[in-house]
């Protein structure tokens, strides 16, 4: 059988170059492949029914466009990658320049429907809009998540949801089948006076095993060509469960100072222990409690790896067995990747930090180039029917050059971590896109949090109201007041300086009229 494969596998590579290339997938224009673009904030992002996100099938070019509506792009093109061993044999499925994903599921009897179906198309959803055919076909009989009123999840300003497989032996080029569907939920919160939930965009992959015996060692990844551009480096934060790419000043369409991008792991898989004292929370879109698993311990970020254009050995693999190594965070030879200042193997390439210039980071040691990421979490034993769930963030940020765009996007990263812990219940959230006032006064998370020494609070107003804005330390000492006296209605921020402060938790407290709410935030020196 593997013979076979193989066979098969180098007539494909010889007749099409889509590994190394940038060309439209191979049975992209042949099934019901449907597109649609994820927009309702800072970022705009293309998803398609195959696998194939952040890339616009329409142009056949970069589909993650940042800001939106500016006519510049980020990554190119996005997919997951999944792969394990299977009896004797190693099975993979990946989405990269092409796809080995179709629209649709498994049935019942392990067959794969859906490709010719135009219901398995992406259903996307806006707030306000209950008249929609996507709301109200909502393919809850696909995996399609409800709230806790049983409507259509719609937690921001928008939301997508398609289910697909890569059951169908057809789209595949590296090995049979694995039978995996794969449900994806993504959404986003649009115009709030938050300027990192309004860079960020969510997702979840639900990975369900339909096939009759189990994948053993098996490796979920998110793997992404970053930029159409040969301007780019890669790094990773082992911390923060963050890969990210960061651009050469004054080489792309942004300038001398480029934005960072980044994927960040909120939620891995969970491997099970079956000790008692393990135990991972969940969180389920549309509900407002975590279900707690006893036993499981949460898998985060394994291993990290970088793929250089055609470069051997930095090229993308081009076999089944070299996907299963990088996935592993080997290089495509097999080799390990070494660290240059400590000349010790590691499975995370390029850990350090750009802008302290501490550790080893790629601009130093290898300049700028045209690279993909891999993210990489494993080693799991998926049984028949067991469900994996990942849930990931992308991320842009901006500082004043593109070194301080990395750090900023790493404390960003803290911060979407602490909205994710707290499902979504830190943030105050305004979708409309109209100047209103605000039906009530809102006192918001500051920004951002933790800080150093300088942070953001932010409140709202529905009319003009003497107004107190006081911060307070953790015994409830009063040490500033920041406001006192009439303030208009609308939208305000002030900036707190705690330069003078210690490091440590701190409250600050907005009364206005008979409104009073306290918040925490933490200094972080």
């Amino acid at each position: 059988m593997r013979a076979l494969i193989i066979l098969a596998g180098c007539i494909l590579i010889a007749s099409f170059t889509f590994n190394e290339g940038k060309q439209k997938g191979m049975y992209e224009s042949n099934q019901l492949i449907d597109s649609k673009k994820l927009d309702g904030n800072n970022i705009s992002a293309w998803f398609t029914n195959n696998g194939r996100f952040n890339y616009n099938t329409i142009t056949s070019n970069s589909g993650f466009e940042w800001p939106t509506g500016s006519g510049m792009f980020l990554p190119y093109t996005s997919g997951i990658w999944l792969a394990g061993k299977f009896m004797s044999d190693t099975l993979v499925a990946i989405t990269n320049f092409s796809t080995e994903f179709l629209p649709g599921y498994i049935n019942s009897s392990g067959v794969p429907e859906g490709k010719d179906n135009p219901e398995f198309k992406i259903y996307k959803i806006i707030k306000g809009d209950t008249l929609s055919q996507d709301y109200i076909n909502w393919p809850v009989s696909q995996g399609a998540y409800l709230d806790s009123l049983n409507k259509p999840f719609l937690p921001g300003i928008q939301t997508i949801f398609f289910s697909m497989t890569d059951g169908y032996p057809e789209s595949h080029q590296y090995t049979n089948p694995m039978r995996a569907q794969v449900q994806v939920t993504s959404w986003c919160y649009g115009s709030v006076n938050d300027p990192v939930i309004s860079n960020t965009i969510f997702s979840e992959f639900k990975i369900i095993n339909k096939n009759p015996s189990a994948w053993i060692d098996a490796v979920i990844s998110v793997w992404s060509d970053e930029c159409s551009g040969a301007w780019l480096a890669i790094g990773c934060d082992t911390n923060l469960n963050l890969g990210y790419s960061y651009l050469e000043p004054d080489a792309s369409p942004y300038g001398d100072n480029p934005p960072a991008h980044g994927f960040l792991l909120l939620q891995g898989p969970a491997k099970y222990t079956g000790n008692s004292s393990d135990t991972v929370s969940l969180y389920i879109p549309g509900k407002n409690k975590r279900r707690i698993r006893i036993g499981y311990k949460e898998t985060g970020f394994s291993s990290f790896n970088m793929f250089q254009n055609a470069s051997f050995p930095y090229g993308l693999p081009l076999a089944y067995n070299e996907i299963y190594m990088t996935m592993q965070g080997l290089r495509r030879t097999g080799e390990s990747w070494i660290n240059p200042l400590t000349s010790s193997a590691t499975k995370f390439p390029f850990p350090g930090d750009p802008e302290s210039g501490s550790g080893w980071y790629q601009s130093a040691t290898m300049g700028y180039g045209n690279r993909r990421l891999l993210m990489n979490f494993g080693l799991l034993n998926f049984n028949p029917g067991d469900t994996q769930t990942i849930v990931v963030a992308q991320l842009v940020s901006q500082g004043i050059n593109n070194l301080n765009s990395v750090t900023l996007l790493k404390q960003h990263s803290v911060y979407i971590k602490n909205v994710f812990e707290n499902n979504f219940t830190t943030v105050s959230i305004n979708e409309t896109h109209s100047e209103v006032l605000p039906e009530g006064f809102s006192l918001f998370q500051n920004f951002p949090n933790p800080f150093n020494p300088n942070t953001n609070i932010t409140f709202e107003l529905r009319k003009s109201e003497y107004v107190t804005l006081k911060v307070y330390d953790i015994s409830g000492k009063e040490i500033r007041t920041l406001i006192n006296g009439i303030q208009t209605a609308g939208k305000q921020t002030i900036t707190f300086d705690g330069s003078d402060l210690s490091s440590g938790i701190y409250l600050y407290k907005l009364t206005a009229g008979n409104f009073s709410e306290t918040k925490k935030m933490i200094l972080s020196k």
